[in-house]
C-alpha cells in the first residue's frame, strides 16, 4: 500500500466532513485495502504555505487517467471516465449509456443476458465496491465515477473516492 511512480497528487480539505471527523474518506479507502477495490492512497498531512499554518488536510492519490495507466498499465489516452452517471469525464459516454441501456432493458433471469453483460461490467468488482459502500453507509451514492479501458480489457467499473458522507455523517 504505497505511492506509485507516475500517479498525481492532490490534497483534500475532508470536503463535508470538514468540520466533522475529516477522515471519513481517508478511512474509508484505507479500511477498504486489499479488497478488489480501486482505492487511493492517502495520508494525512499538516499544510504550510511560506512558513504560514494552514492546517491538517489529506495527501490523496488523484484518481485519474494517471492512475488508471500507473496503476492498470492502460494507455490514458485510452480511457473512458464517466460522473454522475452520464457526465463526460474523458472519452464518450456512448458505451456507458449502451449499457445502462442494456441493464434496463434485459431480462436477467437468463443466463445468456447476464454473460453478455459481465463482457461490459466487472461483475466481481462491482460485488466488493458495493459491499463497502453499503458497510461503510454512503449516503452520498449519486457522486460517482466510473471507467472503462476503451478496448474493454478493463470492464466498466466504480472508481472508490469522496466517502465524506459515509459513516454516519449528518449535517
Amino acid at each position: 500500500y504505497g505511492w506509485r511512480e507516475g500517479s498525481s497528487f492532490c490534497i483534500r480539505n475532508s470536503g463535508q466532513d470538514n468540520g466533522q471527523a475529516r477522515i471519513r474518506d481517508s478511512y474509508a479507502s484505507r479500511l477498504c485495502y486489499g479488497l478488489n477495490i480501486d482505492v487511493a492512497v492517502t495520508r494525512p498531512v499538516a499544510v504550510y504555505i511560506n512558513g504560514k499554518y494552514y492546517g491538517l488536510y489529506d495527501l490523496n492519490e488523484d484518481q485519474n487517467d494517471d492512475y488508471l495507466e500507473s496503476h492498470f498499465g492502460v494507455n490514458k489516452d485510452d480511457v473512458e471516465i464517466i460522473r454522475f452517471n452520464t457526465v463526460v469525464v474523458k472519452g464518450s459516454n456512448a458505451d456507458w449509456k449502451r449499457v445502462i441501456n442494456y441493464a434496463k432493458t434485459k431480462d436477467f433471469s437468463k443466463d445468456e443476458v447476464y454473460e453478455t453483460f459481465t463482457q461490459w461490467v466487472d461483475p466481481d468488482y462491482f460485488i466488493d465496491y458495493l459491499v463497502c459502500s453499503m458497510y461503510l453507509c454512503n449516503s452520498d451514492m449519486a457522486n460517482q465515477k466510473y471507467w472503462h479501458s476503451k478496448d474493454n480489457a478493463i470492464r466498466w467499473r466504480a472508481i472508490f473516492y469522496d466517502f465524506d458522507y459515509a459513516m454516519g455523517y449528518n449535517d
